[in-house]
């Protein structure tokens, strides 16, 4: 079963990784962008857009390089993709792995989706950005158009130049980056992000295509759609994620954040087998994991960020969960 959680961990710690290859403090630069990596499935889509966002114009000011979107995918994105990575390379060719990666996108990135158009002469593939409150900056579409190109190019063993690359925002000031990454023509301030394909270069058998495991992903495919649509918890979670920093959540304010009224979210939880309170939490200890973990904050700046108006209250919350204090679990860490 795929947990989203994973995917998206494995998302992150591979935008991660090929920072710090490049020489980049990824640590630092998602500390100042308050995107811890292990809590960041808690986020809803827009407030994580906007960390990502943030995350990639602090990537820029830290290089003085507009163009460390493309200059930084990695050669070998497989990890980038988690456990998405067996389900594609599963399939019978290089389009139904594109296919299939458009339905599983959003497990592993959730602001972003995807699609294959089968065109007369050519297939594209479009993918989206979801802006929060904060613009998406190019470097987001650059980084993850130059990661299914390398993507493509390592599962069918050899170099493919799109036909076109259309670009949703503005031109640079000078483009030759781009034709050095893609080895095609941009097209900029167009409508869409996309990538024009041969489809000759798209209809390549794989060789670690397994019928089986094909067979048993798309049967998965439909039943992850319904957990998904149907874990009411999961965003109840992200909505406390947001709220907890500014006090002790009242179940009123999720509901109207979720578009529901207080019944009908007491009803559905309690279809889950869960309520309000048991949410709460489980959210506040596993950020408190997080934090404890990442040994930050101190055990006072902790507790109010966890909605927590006396800290006495979460060190008896601590002493609950883990069974030690705050200071005696920061010391372990």
């Amino acid at each position: 079963m795929i947990d989203e959680r994973c995917a998206q961990d494995a998302w992150l710690r591979g935008l991660s990784d090929a920072w710090k290859q490049h020489g980049l403090d990824a640590e630092a630069l998602f500390r100042q962008a308050g995107l811890d990596v292990g809590s960041s499935h808690l986020l809803e889509p827009a407030l994580l857009s906007d960390k990502l966002s943030l995350l990639w114009e602090l990537a820029v000011q830290a290089t003085g390089d507009p163009y460390v979107g493309i200059k930084t995918a990695p050669k070998q994105p497989l990890g980038s993709l988690g456990l998405i990575a067996h389900l594609i390379l599963a399939c019978p060719t290089m389009l139904q792995a594109l296919e299939r990666l458009c339905q599983y996108v959003g497990f592993v990135l959730p602001t972003a989706t995807a699609r294959v158009d089968a065109l007369p002469d050519r297939v594209r593939l479009v993918l989206h950005l979801s802006p929060g409150e904060r613009p998406v900056p190019p470097q987001r579409y650059d980084f993850v158009a130059g990661l299914v190109l390398r993507l493509i190019e390592w599962m069918i063993g050899r170099p493919v130049a799109p036909r076109v690359i259309f670009h949703p925002l503005a031109a640079p000031g000078d483009p030759g980056p781009y034709l050095e990454a893609f080895r095609s023509p941009v097209r900029f301030e167009q409508p869409i992000c996309a990538m024009d394909f041969d489809p000759a270069d798209l209809d390549v058998p794989l060789p670690t295509a397994n019928p089986l495991v094909a067979d048993w992903c798309g049967r998965l495919a439909a039943d992850l759609e319904q957990t998904r649509r149907g874990q009411l918890r999961v965003r109840v979670k992200k909505v406390l994620v947001e709220l907890l920093p500014k006090g002790d959540p009242r179940r009123d304010e999720v509901a109207s954040a979720l578009r529901m009224s207080e019944r009908t979210l007491q009803r559905r939880l309690s279809e889950e087998g869960t309520h309000f309170q048991e949410l709460v939490d489980a959210t506040r200890r596993e950020l408190a994991q997080q934090f404890l973990s990442a040994g930050r904050l101190s055990p006072k700046e902790m507790s109010f960020e966890l909605g927590f108006a006396d800290p006495s209250n979460f060190y008896r919350a601590c002493k609950r969960w883990f069974g030690q204090s705050p200071k005696e679990l920061r010391q372990m860490s």
